[in-house]
């Protein structure tokens, strides 16, 4: 194929369908794995929500929305600081542990699949060739 922003879309895409299959079952979609695990790998327990925002490029709407249905379903939870209370912190409930867990898991053998049809050095060179175009269109 060519058009080389329209093979990277698909296998996103391929990436991201299967990953929402997996995780269906889960009661969780891509992105809400995404913030989980987000939440997960951080030192800190109380993330601010502006923080996610820029972490994952989304508007404050869209972060809320994914935070509000994640904290319906028991995974997240959510509080003002005490010294300022226009701002808002994320933390992971208990539950939300547990699931980032096994969504990591998901992440391994997804990891796992895509690698196994790689060399390690052709694993390596599409690693190097990723970086380059990541950071050609910053």
């Amino acid at each position: 194929m060519d058009n080389l922003t329209q093979y990277i879309k698909m296998i996103s895409e391929k990436i991201e369908k299967r990953m929402n299959c997996e995780l269906k079952a889960l009661n969780i979609t891509a992105s809400q794995m995404r913030i989980l695990i987000e939440l997960y790998n951080r030192d800190d327990a109380k993330v601010l929500m502006k923080d996610l925002e820029k972490r994952f490029n989304v508007t404050q709407a869209t972060m809320q929305g994914i935070i509000s249905r994640m904290e319906k379903k028991g995974y997240l939870r959510t509080e003002y600081l005490i010294s300022d209370k226009r701002v808002k912190c994320v933390m992971l409930t208990d539950e939300g542990t547990k699931l980032a867990k096994t969504a990591l898991e998901k992440i391994c053998e997804t990891h796992k699949m895509i690698s196994s049809s790689l060399s390690d050095k052709e694993a390596e060179q599409f690693k190097t060739c990723m970086d380059k175009i990541y950071n050609a269109i910053k």
